[in-house]
């Protein structure tokens, strides 16, 4: 018989490195760490004085337990159960899941809402992909 602490240990949620190259080479999130890392590269004093890094190879996620999945479930459907929450439903999902890689979250709702939509969106779906959630799962939270 397998003990708690066993059982907690063998399904503990980790950070998942995310490769550059598992996402498309001509899509929206290549090009924006493309951009970033050349402006870095070209400003190394004004990244610094910000504290803009070199984004690298990797992006690094770390699937919501299930209590953060309820959570954020809950979130889509109103009280009534028959409102859906639909806004910012992309950033809120990125940031509760885009990660460094040690797993501290790399941006707020609203931080992650600003950024172009094209990238957000591919970071959206990554994100499902690596959680096993579909789009229709998504869509259907809060239907009868």
């Amino acid at each position: 018989m397998q003990s708690l602490k066993a059982f907690q240990t063998a399904f503990k949620v980790d950070v998942v490195r995310v490769g550059l190259e598992e996402f498309a080479k001509d899509g929206a999130v290549v090009e924006l760490i493309n951009a970033v890392n050349k402006w870095v590269e070209d400003h190394p004093k004004e990244a610094a004085k910000e504290e803009i890094e070199a984004v690298g190879d990797s992006l690094y996620f770390k699937p919501p337990t299930s209590s953060q999945r309820a959570g954020f479930e809950a979130s889509i459907v109103g009280a009534d159960g028959k409102q859906r929450n639909m806004q910012n439903l992309y950033a809120r999902y990125v940031a509760l899941c885009w990660t460094d890689e040690i797993g501290t979250p790399i941006a707020t709702a609203k931080q992650a809402g600003d950024m172009a939509a094209a990238p957000l969106a591919e970071l959206f779906t990554k994100i499902q992909e690596l959680n096993g959630v579909k789009t229709d799962a998504v869509e259907e939270a809060g239907k009868d």
